[in-house]
């Protein structure tokens, strides 16, 4: 995969981190680490990427990206009356209203475990929920 950022042209796949990684230290992952170090220097970021993206300024506007985007969402909004970005705006705004994702006292949801699944859930609610700090009883 070639991307460029900031003039720096990087080719790693992710199996050529990975093995890049095992020749290091030997391992996957460090020792006592158990999820690794991190990523990789110089391997792709997507979200500074756009973050960086959204800042430039447009030359014919004097506006950033992320204005101009912002303008046509609520013009595509008032202009073609789409529910959708009305939604978006408003879910960017206020928050995604709560969904009930259980029953009710009179429908409740049933789960069908078999025994290996019924004691992990009692393990991790032992260990974790009744008992804080995740010392096993």
């Amino acid at each position: 995969m070639d991307i460029k950022d900031n003039n720096t042209e990087v080719d790693k796949s992710k199996e050529d981190v990975k093995l890049n990684n095992e020749k290091k230290t030997g391992h996957k992952f460090q020792k006592g680490n158990k999820f690794g170090k991190g990523r990789p220097k110089g391997t792709y970021s997507f979200i500074p990427m756009l973050k960086r993206k959204l800042k430039e300024i447009d030359g014919m506007t004097d506006k950033t990206k992320g204005e101009m985007i912002i303008e046509a969402l609520i013009n595509k909004a008032i202009a073609d009356k789409d529910i959708q970005a009305m939604k978006e705006m408003f879910n960017r705004i206020d928050g995604m209203p709560t969904q009930k994702i259980g029953g009710d006292r009179d429908n409740p949801i049933e789960f069908k475990l078999n025994g290996e699944e019924r004691e992990t859930i009692n393990r991790f609610i032992n260990t974790y929920l009744k008992n804080p700090k995740g010392q096993e009883e």
